[in-house]
């Protein structure tokens, strides 16, 4: 069960909090449960989970048509639907000029030894 509570000092290093009471009126208003276990203070990572895919749902039917398909592919992780959905570039051009210039001697003879091969 532990494995599923999260620190609530870690979750304010995270959003970037400086006091953890600031972190615990930021759950209570967002409605994340706070566990009180010896010293320390957690919250249940999956209504954290729940926060934000509601928050990202928001932002996406706000901001696009194909709000469900976007949705669908960033649960399954599939980095090349979402970017075409989003008119994002798939992929762009990458530079291949490197400098000519070696900081070492062993570089230089790794390279010698590449080029010869």
């Amino acid at each position: 069960m532990k494995e599923t509570l999260i620190e609530l000092e870690e979750l304010a290093t995270q959003l970037d909090y400086k006091d953890v009471r600031s972190i615990e009126g930021w759950c209570k208003e967002n409605k994340l449960p706070i566990i009180k276990m010896g010293k320390k203070k957690y919250t249940v990572s999956v209504f954290l989970d729940l926060f934000i895919e509601n928050e990202l749902k928001l932002f996406v039917r706000a901001n696009y048509e194909n709000a469900e398909k976007i949705m669908e592919s960033i649960k399954d992780d599939d980095k090349i639907e979402f970017a075409e959905l989003i008119n994002a570039p798939v992929s762009k051009k990458v530079l291949t000029k490197y400098s000519a210039r070696v900081n070492s001697k062993a570089a230089q003879d790794y390279i010698n030894k590449f080029k010869a091969a």
